[in-house]
């Protein structure tokens, strides 16, 4: 099994994320059932969120770095027709584009509970159901997924080089970077907008406390300008047609960096 210094990084975080990930939602899971607080939509957000973290780290591990073993290749290789050999290449998108609507539903979330506390519209946010949540947390991306989901026409080289057409690589990549654009840029105003009413009000102690869980998910927004970067490259590269960046780019620096921050 070989395996690069990305794909040895990733394996090292995901020992320690992967344990500790599952143990988080173990305890948010536990406080929800004994606390109404942690009922709140913004918890439910987030416990979905964690789930789509956990899941997009063991497919990556599943794809980039189980496939090293040469059994588990050989498996992938025979049963490739079977989605696996374009379910390696189509998940990157779907896994993108769980995350950043997770991360603009929290976003938005915090701000109409700061900004719109006392209203009508923060009342029916608070009350929304937990299926509800939950369907329009994993719906939002998977409708956003379809175009990337459909494509099936790509194989694997005996070498395990992924083979497929330029067209669809700039398509998707083109895609990705008008996603994360968005997603980016809705961030930032609301942010923004929330910096400036904080700035402008004073806030009782219940507002403070969720100011802070605003804060919080600073980190997670400024991750997006990495993503943001990294896609602004990849879209240049599918479309001066040299796919051999993009897949180098993927392989050695997305995850170890811009992905395992969000």
């Amino acid at each position: 099994m070989i395996l690069t210094w990305p794909l040895y990084f990733c394996l090292a975080v995901s020992l320690v994320a992967v344990p500790l990930y599952i143990a988080v939602l173990f305890s948010l899971q536990k406080l929800r059932r004994q606390s109404f607080i942690y009922r709140a939509t913004f918890y439910t957000l987030l416990f979905q969120h964690g789930i789509a973290d956990l899941f997009t780290m063991t497919t990556y591990l599943t794809q980039n770095v189980l496939t090293k073993i040469p059994a588990i290749f050989q498996l992938f290789y025979t049963y490739q027709d079977y989605y696996l050999a374009a379910g390696t290449y189509n998940s990157v998108y779907y896994t993108l584009y769980i995350r950043c609507c997770g991360i603009v539903l929290l976003t938005l979330q915090r701000f109409i509970t700061v900004h719109f506390g006392q209203s009508k519209l923060n009342q029916i946010v608070q009350r929304l159901s937990s299926w509800k949540i939950i369907s329009i947390y994993w719906i939002l991306p998977t409708l956003l997924s379809i175009v990337p989901l459909k494509d099936h026409d790509m194989h694997i080289e005996p070498d395990g080089q992924l083979i497929l057409d330029k067209s669809i690589i700039s398509r998707n990549t083109t895609m990705a970077f008008t996603i994360v654009l968005v997603a980016c840029s809705v961030c930032v105003i609301t942010y923004t907008a929330l910096f400036l009413f904080v700035r402008n009000h004073s806030l009782t102690s219940a507002l403070r406390r969720e100011m802070h869980l605003s804060i919080q998910l600073v980190g997670l927004v400024l991750a997006f300008f990495l993503m943001l970067a990294y896609y602004s490259l990849q879209t240049y590269f599918s479309l001066s047609q040299n796919s051999g960046p993009v897949f180098t780019m993927r392989s050695s620096i997305r995850y170890p960096t811009a992905f395992y921050l969000m």
